[in-house]
């Protein structure tokens, strides 16, 4: 069978356990005078603990503490619209050492307040939240597909007269393509099942990760430099507030979010690909969508004035 989405890398659903609520120690890693990082100390972690498994997270909402916490009471648990990013996480025995650049632990309503303001960095109490959550997120493989019996057309369990578990093989992960199959799981690994029913099954649920892997991957970082640099050029490109001081960055930022389509003082020739990019009209989004879809010579030639 060939999954909606290509470059699979395994079967399973996304797990997390709750590892601790830790406070912070800043760091002057560069001896400037200023913290730029933030360290978290957890002992008594399980020897075992994969670093790279290790998310840092916003506490969730507290009305009694809602300076430093989530602003969202819905949100729970390892949401990942509330991970702080980037984490990086080592294992010493059973003490657990997370680094954060100290910028993203500002406090979050701060930051989403509709008056908000400059934020002041060197106030290390009223800027910045007290504790972080850490949780353990791994794949946990043992629901990856289901086989499902029932009406025609039967895509969920509520319509499904019988259901089994399975597993599947991945024969071309660039593809998608998969061989699935019923199975049953002893908490350690799969073993081979015979059908529940006598029939084939009407429809097959599946449960994966998928996306580009780097061929280099450093440390626990699962992004290659060229994909993370798409994504900043992109970002830079849909800001709508100027950046605070620095005259270079801005000019950066100002090169990618101009409007390639305007036709006032500066025109570009374009073609159509350029025209109807999905991304959005602006140079870092045409850019992008140039290089995702690995066609060369969307905007071509060069800005003129008239």
């Amino acid at each position: 069978m060939t999954l909606k989405w290509g470059y699979a890398w395994y079967g399973g659903r996304r797990a997390t356990d709750l590892l601790a609520t830790d406070d912070w120690v800043a760091l002057d890693a560069d001896g400037d005078g200023f913290n730029e990082w933030v360290v978290f100390t957890i002992p008594d972690m399980d020897a075992d603990l994969d670093p790279c498994e290790v998310r840092a997270y916003f506490k969730e909402y507290l009305e009694a503490d809602k300076v430093n916490c989530r602003t969202d009471p819905n949100s729970l648990g390892a949401d990942p619209a509330w991970e702080v990013r980037p984490a990086y996480a080592s294992m010493v025995g059973t003490t657990l050492t997370v680094r954060i650049p100290k910028w993203c632990i500002f406090k979050p309503h701060l930051q989403e307040a509709h008056n908000a303001a400059g934020i002041d960095a060197d106030d290390g109490v009223n800027s910045y939240v007290d504790e972080l959550l850490f949780y353990r997120e791994y794949n946990d493989p043992e629901y990856q597909v289901q086989f499902l019996w029932g009406e025609p057309g039967c895509r969920t369990a509520a319509c499904a007269t019988s259901i089994q578990a399975g597993c599947f093989g991945i024969s071309d992960p660039r593809g998608g393509i998969v061989t699935p199959q019923p199975g049953t799981w002893d908490g350690d690994s799969f073993s081979l099942a015979s059908w529940t029913e006598i029939r084939e099954p009407d429809s097959v649920r599946f449960w994966y990760r998928a996306g580009y892997v780097p061929e280099v991957r450093p440390g626990c970082e699962p992004l290659s430099e060229y994909w993370a640099n798409l994504i900043a050029i992109l970002a830079s490109s849909r800001l709508e507030r100027p950046l605070c001081a620095c005259s270079a960055a801005q000019s950066k930022v100002d090169t990618w979010r101009m409007d390639v389509t305007r036709s006032d003082e500066v025109s570009f020739q374009l073609g159509m690909d350029a025209l109807e990019c999905p991304l959005g009209h602006r140079r870092g989004e045409v850019y992008v969508w140039k290089h995702l879809t690995g066609r060369p010579g969307l905007v071509k030639g060069k800005a003129v004035r008239l």
